[in-house]
Formats: structure tokens, sequence, C-alpha cells
């Protein structure tokens, strides 16, 4: 349940968080977050006005980083 408060310009949301219990829930939510954060990722870059060649190489950056 998110309650939403605004004051002074501000918004202020208190959330109810309901964390995995298991180990493999908490894996499975981990690997759910990074899916979701690639194809995020993945959308931006597919919406870069560059040359294919340039997204391509920041892919590749992207993919060099992580494996280091």
């Amino acid at each position: 349940m998110a309650n939403i408060l605004e004051s002074k310009g501000e918004v202020i949301v208190n959330i109810i968080m309901h964390y995995p219990k298991s180990e493999d829930d908490l894996i499975e939510l981990r690997n759910k977050v990074a899916v979701i954060h690639a194809e995020a990722v993945a959308t931006y870059i597919e919406k870069l006005h560059c040359p294919t060649e340039q997204k391509i190489a920041l892919i590749d950056a992207i993919i060099s980083e992580c494996n280091s």
C-alpha cells in the first residue's frame, strides 16, 4: 500500500516492501531486476540518435565493463 502526501512542493511516498523470505526467491528477484535493467538500457541505446556502429561500440563497452 502506498500513501502519497504533498508538502511544500515535495512528494512524500510511504511504501511497504515485502522482501523474499527464501534465498531462491531472492535470487529470482535479483535476476528479474537485472533483466528489467538490461531492457531499459537497451531501449535507451536503441533510441539514441547516432549510427548503429556507435551503438554497438557502446554496448560492447558496457559488456566489457561488466566483465571486468
